[in-house]
């Protein structure tokens, strides 16, 4: 795996509170990310800069968590946000594993390997972190 993201070491990233991405994002200057993201991610990403939880962005933006996840996979696609911000890297693991086994990377045929235990939003994050990964 990859060891920095930016000046952060990967073990940073695995603070699991709230507070950790916000804090990491003022740390890394982030508050205005440089990539172009769409008025509605951009609207999410402060919210979450800020401390509030996915949940919490959704109930203050009056949008469904679900979109609220799909700014976040934009987020980790542009590099803004790793995947492991929201998913275990067992979850992580797990979905990299059935990705690797389903070349056509169907979110169907990937949940059917994952399970019940693994949401289509943690898929969606995951395959956007390997996106990245990749370019």
């Amino acid at each position: 795996g990859v060891d920095f993201y930016g000046p952060v070491k990967v073990k940073d990233l695995m603070d699991r509170n709230t507070g950790g991405i916000s804090s990491r994002i003022k740390k890394l200057g982030l508050e205005k990310p440089e990539t172009r993201l769409s008025d509605t991610t951009q609207k999410t990403f402060e919210l979450l800069a800020v401390g509030l939880n996915p949940q919490q962005v959704a109930e203050k933006r009056k949008l469904t968590e679900n979109t609220i996840y799909e700014h976040i996979a934009e987020l980790i696609k542009n590099g803004v946000l790793k995947a492991l911000d929201f998913v275990s890297s067992a979850v992580y693991e797990k979905i990299a594993e059935a990705v690797s086994k389903m070349p056509s990377k169907k979110l169907t045929e990937i949940k059917a390997l994952c399970g019940d235990e693994i949401s289509y939003a943690e898929i969606k994050m995951v395959l956007a972190d390997m996106q990245r990964e990749k370019s």
